[in-house]
């Protein structure tokens, strides 16, 4: 008796509601944006929220490994290099060619490894290997050359990487690799070096990018225990190419750096300049932030967020002898925008001898406002996302639908009212009320 009381009273409302929804379509529409809320539609109002079905819903995207994808507003471009099934934990020998991406923020990643290669003739490049847990675990990489980078340096919407470029040609221009000797007095010809962010770094199967992809360990999913703190970069591998090409092939050395976040290794095997541990550790320092800052990790130890973690992470250096000041890319120079307020930026980088030296106490005078828009913004891959959304259908389509549901309804109204006379007529209480009931209708009828 209950539920013929409830579809008696529900159904006015299922008329109210239905008629007018049926002058509109649900089709699918691609989008970059597949989270924005979609246009309500009429009477949604009046529907309660547990029998809405709203069209947020969004076929996901189908990542490959392989795909390279880029963010808006980005200088690097990103390729997946491993992917891993959702809800199992990574293992060598289980990994998936593709897996469905559903816009996921790009700050559940974060940098695993940075590789740095120096060679002679000022040729600085680096690649990253990042890891990311969400909607599962894969891994992804991206390279990129001085050349390459200063391509893009120009109108970059991400303005730290302005900085990037001018540390890296401290690294370039200040580190003559001709003065890195070998213990069999060789000269140095090429550098290259690969470590992995840490805290302490004493402890490499809790902090090694080798351990932590294959553990149950948080270093990366809450990302580095030092995030109060300046990172520190601890080298896995040295090599360093040296001598003259025998048929093409050049001489070269593997060295290994103690735990305690050295980049180098200790001076009795390898011979440095004193500038080559600070220019190094601001290529890593300049590096590490900007891919994290690209993919919207920003933690209290994000130099780009905080004068103090600036001047910290970045060391001063004095590169006089090896600076060249006629170099005509705006893009090099210590070119801070409106922080150079009545003060000459070309000659501010000659007095500080360094790209390094100059933005250090350009930072230190500024609140760094010139990085809001790069802070605290939602980074996703711009890829297109199909999105169920409600249209409404052309004006005679529209009216044949509504008088097509008019109809249905009445007809199911006239069938509703058949099925409960039947079901008082068959009671002993309702035969009295079903036959005047009946004796009523056949009068209307007459």
């Amino acid at each position: 008796m209950y539920s013929q009381v409830f579809v008696i009273l529900a159904y006015p409302w299922r008329v109210f509601v239905n008629i007018p929804l049926s002058a509109y379509d649900v089709v699918q529409e691609f989008t970059y944006n597949p989270n924005d809320t979609s246009p309500s539609l009429p009477f949604s109002n009046i529907i309660p929220a547990s029998l809405r079905h709203t069209a947020g819903d969004f076929t996901p995207q189908t990542f490959i490994v392989g795909d390279t994808i880029k963010l808006g507003s980005s200088v690097f471009d990103y390729v997946i290099v491993e992917a891993f099934p959702s809800g199992r934990a990574p293992a060598f020998g289980n990994q998936v060619a593709s897996f469905p991406y559903y816009n996921n923020p790009l700050s559940s990643c974060d940098v695993l490894s940075i590789s740095l290669t120096i060679r002679n003739l000022d040729e600085v490049s680096f690649s990253a290997t990042i890891s990311c847990w969400i909607p599962t675990n894969y891994k992804m990489t991206l390279s990129l050359n001085e050349s390459s980078l200063l391509t893009r340096i120009i109108g970059a919407p991400l303005k730290a990487v302005r900085d990037l470029g001018g540390i890296l040609q401290d690294l370039g221009v200040g580190l003559n690799l001709s003065n890195i000797v070998l213990s069999n007095n060789e000269d140095a010809t090429e550098l290259d070096l690969l470590v992995f962010p840490c805290c302490v770094c004493s402890d490499w199967n809790a902090e090694s990018y080798i351990q932590v992809p294959f553990s149950n360990n948080p270093f990366l999913n809450d990302h580095p225990p030092c995030d109060d703190d300046v990172a520190k970069f601890q080298a896995t591998e040295i090599i360093v190419y040296y001598g003259e090409p025998n048929d093409g092939i050049v001489d070269w050395t593997i060295f290994t750096a103690e735990p305690g976040g050295n980049i180098l290794p200790p001076n009795q095997t390898l011979e440095v300049p004193s500038n080559t541990q600070p220019l190094l550790q601001n290529a890593f320092q300049a590096i590490y932030n900007i891919i994290r800052l690209d993919l919207g990790v920003v933690p209290p130890n994000q130099i780009f967020a905080s004068p103090i973690m600036f001047n910290k992470s970045i060391s001063s250096v004095s590169i006089p002898l090896f600076l060249d000041l006629d170099r005509s890319e705006p893009a090099f120079y210590c070119d801070v925008g409106d922080f150079f307020i009545n003060e000459d930026i070309q000659t501010a980088y000659r007095v500080n001898d360094s790209f390094a030296n100059c933005i250090r106490r350009v930072r230190s005078n500024s609140s760094l406002d010139i990085y809001s828009d790069d802070i605290g913004g939602i980074r996703v891959p711009s890829v297109s996302y199909l999105r169920p959304v409600f249209r409404r259908k052309p004006m005679l389509s529209a009216i044949s639908s509504v008088f097509v549901a008019t109809f249905a309804m009445v007809s199911a109204a006239w069938s509703l009212f058949h099925f409960i006379a039947r079901s008082l007529c068959q009671t002993q209480s309702g035969t009295r009320l079903c036959y005047a009931f009946s004796v009523q209708i056949s009068n209307a009828v007459a």
